[in-house]
């Protein structure tokens, strides 16, 4: 798998795209907020879901998330590493170049207004 990187949360590669995320479960919406860089330097795009973070409901409510947000179906949304880690690295599987570009201009909206989805 050769990785294009786009920025710290996003790379490209043969297979689709890489999302570099910090979740948080149980919180009171489902939102997805701007890159932002961590305590550590690390920029991460910040997802929050309503699920908690047991039988791997938390991870199914972020991909469902990913999935509204990026306007792809939800079987091409997989956590890739991290399932059970706040820290995950979140896999959508498609034409890499062009759900970069997209993914791209979405966080550059997601710096005035945060994504919601019920």
């Amino acid at each position: 798998m050769a990785l294009r990187p786009l920025g710290e949360w996003l790379q490209a590669t043969d297979e689709g795209v890489l999302l570099h995320t910090q979740v948080t479960p149980s919180a009171s919406r489902n939102t997805i907020e701007a890159p932002a860089a961590r305590d550590d330097g690390q920029v991460r795009l910040r997802i929050k879901v309503r699920a908690v973070a047991a039988d791997n409901a938390a991870n199914t409510a972020v991909c469902v998330l990913v999935a509204k947000w990026a306007e792809v179906s939800k079987t091409s949304v997989t956590v890739a590493r991290g399932a059970t880690s706040r820290q995950k690295l979140v896999a959508i599987n498609g034409d890499g170049e062009a759900l970069s570009a997209r993914l791209n201009a979405l966080a550059a909206a997601l710096a005035d207004q945060a994504f919601q989805a019920r």
